[in-house]
């Protein structure tokens, strides 16, 4: 039950940053009719694509540390920042179906991995230094994931193969970062002791 309600927050997380993102397009357009009625209009815009990556990681990351944080324990809260992440990916998903945009399975993976990817890296921080956090595990992590973001979608806006061979790689850095944490936290838990019962 706890993990489908992480991939639920993933949802409502999702939502919150698509609801700013939308009321931001809106205020663009007024601003500037030429980009015409759409969200990939500004896609071709650095500050539009840095702010959209800024909405979504933090949504994912106040998910993560006000709601995550309270229906895990250490062993299950990587987990279920995957399964936020999952959650925030479905509805990126069909939102880009909804509008009809046509997009490949490889793109669609890669997605995927980038919101997992960050839910992950930032949930990570959130759980090693639960006990005493600091400016640097709460900003560096958060900070880290909001420029993965920005330069996935900047990468992709781009529509070059050479763009598209430096996401795959920023990418496969992530997963192996991730899987990496997953490891060390694993052995931060082998090392705590373990409570007395007598």
């Amino acid at each position: 039950m706890k993990k489908l309600e992480s991939f639920f927050w993933g949802i409502i997380a999702a939502l919150g940053a698509y609801v700013i993102q939308f009321f931001l397009v809106r205020i663009l357009l007024i601003v500037n009719p030429t980009e015409g009625n759409s969200y990939a209009g500004f896609f071709s815009v650095p500050a539009f694509i840095f702010f959209a990556a800024f909405a979504e990681e933090i949504f994912k990351y106040l998910i993560l540390l006000r709601r995550i944080v309270g229906i895990s324990s250490k062993k299950t809260f990587l987990v279920n920042a995957c399964l936020m992440g999952i959650g925030f990916f479905s509805v990126e998903m069909l939102l880009i179906l909804a509008n009809s945009a046509m997009t490949s399975i490889q793109m669609m993976v890669e997605i995927a991995v980038l919101h997992i990817g960050t839910a992950v890296l930032m949930g990570y921080f959130i759980v090693a230094t639960k006990k005493m956090p600091s400016f640097n595990s709460i900003v560096v992590p958060l900070v880290f994931a909001i420029a993965l973001h920005f330069l996935f979608n900047f990468f992709v806006s781009k529509e070059s193969i050479f763009f598209d061979y430096a996401n795959i790689l920023m990418l496969t850095v992530l997963i192996v970062l991730d899987l990496g944490l997953f490891r060390h936290l694993e052995k931060l838990l082998a090392q705590e002791p373990k409570p007395s019962y007598n």
